[in-house]
Order: C-alpha cells, then sequence, then structure tokens
C-alpha cells in the first residue's frame, strides 16, 4: 500500500488530528485538496497500526477553501 499527499503538500500546517483517504479522484467542489506532513504521518502509522488496504495507492487529504 503507499499513501500519497494530495495536492498541496503543507510543512508547516498543523497536527489537526484529522485527514481524509481518498480513491482515485478527489472531489473537487470548489475545494482545494491539501494535506499537512503531521497529518500524513499520522496515516502512515495509522495505516501501519491497522493495515486495512493492500496493493493499493490511496491518496491522504484535507480540504479547504481556495484563496482568492
Amino acid at each position: 500500500m503507499m499513501l500519497t499527499p494530495a495536492g498541496y503538500l503543507e510543512h508547516d500546517g498543523v497536527r489537526t488530528g484529522r485527514y481524509r483517504v481518498g480513491g482515485e479522484r478527489l472531489s473537487g467542489n470548489g475545494r482545494e485538496p491539501w494535506v499537512s506532513y503531521a497529518a500524513l504521518a499520522v496515516a502512515v502509522v495509522d495505516e501501519i497500526q491497522n493495515a486495512a488496504r493492500h496493493r493499493a495507492e490511496v491518496p491522504v487529504f484535507n480540504a479547504r477553501e481556495e484563496r482568492g
């Protein structure tokens, strides 16, 4: 299994304790996909401890309103 950050990887983002995993396509809905390094690290540890997927590429993301 391979976790991949979606869209924008935010290196100084805070760890919120929440993230989402998506399928092959992320829904747009006027939002910019992003994830912080901290959230990506939590997703990796969670997947190691609770392996739910096998031989799959899984995007990890959060979403926020697009910047104007």
